[in-house]
């Protein structure tokens, strides 16, 4: 027995949705993360998103919304990181704020040696991680010459010759 198609409201019938509409869905389902309040939010039939979420157009607005998000927000982290790294260095050269409350003023005291070094051990720490991204290059490359040595060691098992003598047997290699 053939399914019954369930049929468009008048309101949706005949109606084509256009691309920012549907960029407009996609936006939505990500802000919102749920397909049945982003069809409410649009009014659109939640069977059309469930059919466009699978679309390939979807996935490709999709992915470049996310990079653009990505990106904006990696610019923002670099600008946050920056500022702190300036008052960080600002604070170790000519020290930290301090009320002083017979004179009503504020003024430069120098660092404790235990934040200087905290500050310090991050920094170190920080610099090594950057720094380990071609170690670990070359490290893939070792394994990668380990595996094909091993490769070809198995090759060479496979296509060694067998030599029987009257008492034992003995496998040769090439």
């Amino acid at each position: 027995m053939p399914r019954r198609r369930k049929k468009r409201s008048l309101e949706t019938a005949g109606k084509w949705w256009s691309e920012s509409q549907k960029i407009e869905a996609v936006t939505t389902w990500l802000a919102l993360g749920n397909l049945a309040q982003s069809a409410a939010v649009l009014d659109i039939p939640i069977a059309t998103i469930k059919r466009w979420r699978y679309s390939d157009w979807w996935k490709k607005i999709e992915e470049d919304l996310r990079q653009e998000e990505s990106l904006g927000l990696n610019a923002r982290l670099k600008k946050v990181i920056s500022k702190a790294l300036d008052v960080t260095e600002d604070r170790l050269s000519n020290g930290n704020y301090q009320f002083n409350q017979k004179t009503g003023e504020l003024v430069r005291v120098p660092v404790n040696i235990k934040d200087a070094s905290r500050v310090a051990n991050d920094m170190m720490n920080r610099s090594d991680i950057i720094e380990e991204k071609p170690i670990q290059q070359q490290i893939e490359k070792t394994v990668d010459d380990r595996l094909a040595k091993l490769a070809e060691d198995f090759k060479r098992f496979a296509t060694a010759k067998e030599v029987k003598s009257e008492h034992l047997t003995i496998d040769m290699v090439k």
